[in-house]
C-alpha cells in the first residue's frame, strides 16, 4: 500500500494505532511498577503470579464475548466503551492496598482490553479492500509493540516525579481521552461524511460487503 496521509482511511488507521499503543503502554505498567508494589504492599512472588493470572484468564475468555459485544452495538461505540473501561481499571490499580485488590482490578482490566484486538480488525475489515488490509494489519499491530516499547520509559518517569499510583493514573486518563476521540472520529464508510468519491471506489468492495 502505498500511504497517502491524506486519505481517510489512513487517518482511520492510526486512529486506531494509536488506540493500540495507549492500551499496551496500559497493559505494562504493572511491569515495570511491579518492584515497587511488590515491596509497598507486601505482595509475595506467588501473589504476584495470580495478579498476572488473572489478568490472562479474564483477557482470554472476553476476547470472543468483547468480539460480540461490537458486532452487536456497532464499533464506534463498542470500542469506546471499551476504551473507557480499560482506563478507569487501569486508573484503579492506584487505589489497591494488597495483592487480592491488585488481581481484581488486573481481572477487569484484562476483561477490557480483550476488545482491542477484535475491534481494530473490524475496522481494518470496513475501510481496507483486501489488496492492502495486510499491510494495515501489520501498522495495526505494530502499536502493541510500540506500546510495549513505550511503558518502560513513561510509566517510569511519571513514577518517579508522583508516584506509582500516577504511573496508572495517567495511563488510564490518557486511555479517556482516545476514547473520547474515538467516539467522535470514526465512523464507518458508509456514514462517513469526509470520504472523498475516489477512495470510496477504492474501498468499493468493503462497502458493498458491508450493505450486503
Amino acid at each position: 500500500m502505498t500511504i497517502n496521509w491524506r486519505a481517510v482511511r489512513v487517518r482511520i488507521l492510526l486512529l486506531v494505532m494509536v488506540g493500540t499503543v495507549i492500551n499496551y503502554l496500559a497493559r505494562n505498567s504493572l511491569g515495570v511498577l511491579a518492584p515497587q508494589l511488590k515491596l509497598e504492599l507486601s505482595i509475595s512472588t506467588q501473589q504476584y503470579s495470580y495478579i498476572v493470572g488473572a489478568f490472562q484468564i479474564a483477557y482470554t475468555v472476553m476476547q470472543p464475548v468483547a468480539g460480540m459485544v461490537i458486532d452487536r452495538i456497532g464499533l464506534t461505540a463498542g470500542f469506546a466503551l471499551f476504551a473507557i473501561a480499560w482506563s478507569l481499571a487501569n486508573m484503579a490499580h492506584a487505589f489497591a492496598r494488597g495483592w487480592f485488590s491488585l488481581a481484581v482490578f488486573r481481572g477487569l482490566l484484562g476483561m477490557a482490553e480483550a476488545a482491542t484486538i477484535p475491534a481494530g480488525m473490524k475496522a481494518i475489515a470496513e475501510w481496507f479492500p483486501d489488496r492492502e488490509r495486510s499491510i494495515a494489519t501489520g501498522w495495526f499491530n505494530a502499536g502493541t509493540a510500540a506500546g510495549a516499547a513505550l511503558a518502560p520509559v513513561v510509566v517510569a518517569l511519571i513514577a518517579k516525579q508522583w508516584g506509582w499510583q500516577a504511573g496508572f493514573f495517567v495511563t488510564g486518563a490518557i486511555g479517556l481521552v482516545w476514547a473520547l476521540a474515538w467516539w467522535r472520529l470514526y465512523r464507518p464508510p458508509a456514514q462517513s461524511r469526509v470520504l472523498t468519491d475516489q477512495e470510496r471506489r477504492l474501498i468499493a468492495d468493503v462497502l458493498i460487503s458491508a450493505e450486503s
